[in-house]
């Protein structure tokens, strides 16, 4: 897992865009082709996850079944 820049270092180097993605208040992920490449801790909870355990999973993890998925997916 990447470590999270702290406050201290985001203001020295004025990058806030890790700081947002990690700290803002809605889930967001980043998705490529149905897989989850990344989100954000407040997405995860969501749905009851770490952002480890959704990391390169496909988006059937979120779904109650394989059925559903692919229902949606068609």
């Amino acid at each position: 897992m990447s470590q999270l820049p702290s406050i201290e270092d985001a203001y020295a180097s004025q990058d806030f865009t890790e700081l947002a993605f990690q700290f803002v208040p809605v889930g967001i992920v980043v998705t490529e082709n149905r897989v989850v490449r990344d989100c954000n801790q407040t997405f995860a909870q969501m749905f009851g996850y770490t952002r480890e355990d959704l990391r390169d999973q496909t988006f059937a993890i979120l779904y109650p079944s394989q059925e559903e998925f692919a229902n949606i997916r068609n």
